[in-house]
């Protein structure tokens, strides 16, 4: 058996097969090469932003882009002053979870399903229809190339398509051509993470059943090697799957540190964020660096 890469902190833990609930346990070897043990910086986010569901890089500024749950305002992040920039009301009162960048284009996800068009420049709006529904309740937003992923946290398939039990499911929007592809674009299923996580004796029983809690929060695309990166909250999980859709590493966050994970981009230089709501605290941003 091959055994790549497992990082266990407690040895002691192991002999006594009780899961490190604060400890950070990374096992599979992507090609992104990620360690989030220790993070670059920690930015702990104004007021404003206490309810963070969603993050996006902007190339062309360099600014982290941010919605809360509720209220329909793109918050601009300075990266440096850790500030607001910028604000811009795009709609009403909602529920906003993810959101991307694409051309002159913002796109909002909420989790119905429906995506909100902003453009840049002249600041219109126009909402979008998918085949989406509630019963989905989408989590996630991602850009690949000229597609969006959408994270599904709720049931895997479209009205009226046999559904798809133990399994949570991604889809691709066509951005060029407008509509949502019917298919299944990504699949993880609960046998899938149990027998990934089987070639790993480190692993426990209990580490286990805190993976097939999976249930997708946010989505992300690396910039260069394309694996998708699925954060969820359930379990304070995020596993990283290669373009063939097979699972390339599972990362057993720090719960510490991660509290409610609910948003995660890259910037252009690599560095992988991810964005935690406040809970009853401050929303933080914690940075990575690639190895």
């Amino acid at each position: 058996m091959k055994l790549i890469g497992v990082f266990l902190v407690l040895a002691t833990m192991q002999q006594c097969n009780l899961i490190p609930e604060h400890r950070y346990v990374k096992v599979g070897e992507s090609l992104s090469n990620y360690d989030l043990n220790e993070f670059a910086e920690e930015i702990k986010l104004p007021p404003l932003l206490d309810e963070i569901s969603g993050l996006a890089f902007d190339d062309s500024t360099g600014r982290v882009l941010a919605i809360n749950d509720e209220s329909g305002v793109i918050y601009f992040v300075n990266l440096e002053s850790k500030e607001i920039d910028e604000s811009v009301i795009f709609s009403g009162m909602g529920d906003y979870e993810g959101i991307e960048t694409y051309g002159d284009h913002i796109y909002i996800s909420k989790s119905n399903g429906d995506l909100i068009q902003f453009n840049i420049h002249n600041k219109s709006v126009v909402e979008i229809k998918t085949l989406l529904r509630s019963a989905n309740d989408i989590e996630g937003l991602g850009k690949h190339g000229n597609a969006l992923l959408l994270a599904c946290k709720a049931k895997t398939s479209l009205k009226g398509v046999k559904e798809v039990k133990k399994a949570k499911a991604t889809y691709r929007y066509d951005i060029q051509a407008q509509k949502l592809d019917e298919e299944i674009y990504l699949l993880i299923t609960d046998d899938m993470i149990v027998e990934f996580l089987q070639n790993y004796p480190e692993i426990t029983r209990k580490m286990i059943d805190r993976a097939i809690a999976f249930s997708p929060s946010a989505i992300a695309v690396h910039p260069l090697t394309k694996e998708i990166f699925l954060l969820s909250d359930e379990g304070k999980l995020l596993i990283v799957t290669g373009e063939d859709s097979g699972i390339k590493e599972i990362h057993f966050l720090n719960k510490s540190h991660h509290f409610k994970p609910e948003g995660i981009c890259f910037t252009a230089d690599q560095q992988l964020l991810i964005s935690n709501e406040g809970k009853h605290r401050r929303g933080r941003i914690f940075v990575y660096d690639k190895k």
